[in-house]
């Protein structure tokens, strides 16, 4: 494709920039919801399929986390910053309803420290190249530790 091309159809790089910035976005947030539908069950499962594949596995979320930590570092304006939250206010909402569900008592800071913990682990699959299975057992004892599963079956996920 030549430059030209790409010219006729974004004004600038930076319309090209956001316009990856949001298909990406885009099929991330189709892969988490696929997925997230698949497994059925409760809130804690649901979640956790959420911050499973936030972590990075597919090579297309990884392809996002580093088109999002790219914009991370620009100046952006309040379309990049809605494309680049949007999702944030829901898994929140729902990992605050998981931990205080299980007895947290302090249901924000904890949800906030699985989440954070999650974007920490994210970058180091996505730009460090780190085990994505290291990542997912670091994440899984910390769930574990803030909202215990009952019973687990074979794949870890609650029966």
């Amino acid at each position: 494709m030549t430059r030209y091309c790409v010219q006729h159809y974004f004004a600038s790089k930076d319309a090209l920039l956001l316009h990856a910035l949001d298909r990406s976005h885009r099929r991330m947030e189709e892969r988490i919801e696929a997925r997230a539908r698949a497994v059925g069950g409760g809130d804690r499962t649901v979640l956790a399929t959420i911050l499973d594949e936030l972590l990075g596995e597919h090579p297309r979320t990884r392809d996002a986390l580093r088109i999002h930590a790219a914009f991370a570092t620009r100046e952006v304006d309040e379309r990049a910053r809605a494309i680049l939250t949007d999702g944030d206010d829901e898994i929140r909402a729902l990992a605050v309803r998981v931990v205080t569900d299980a007895g947290s008592s302090d249901p924000d800071t904890d949800a906030h420290a699985l989440l954070a913990l999650t974007s920490g682990l994210s970058t180091e699959v996505a730009l460090h190249g780190a085990p994505v299975d290291r990542a997912r057992r670091t994440l899984t004892a910390m769930l574990d530790r803030l909202a215990p599963a009952t019973a687990r079956g074979p794949a870890g996920d609650p029966e």
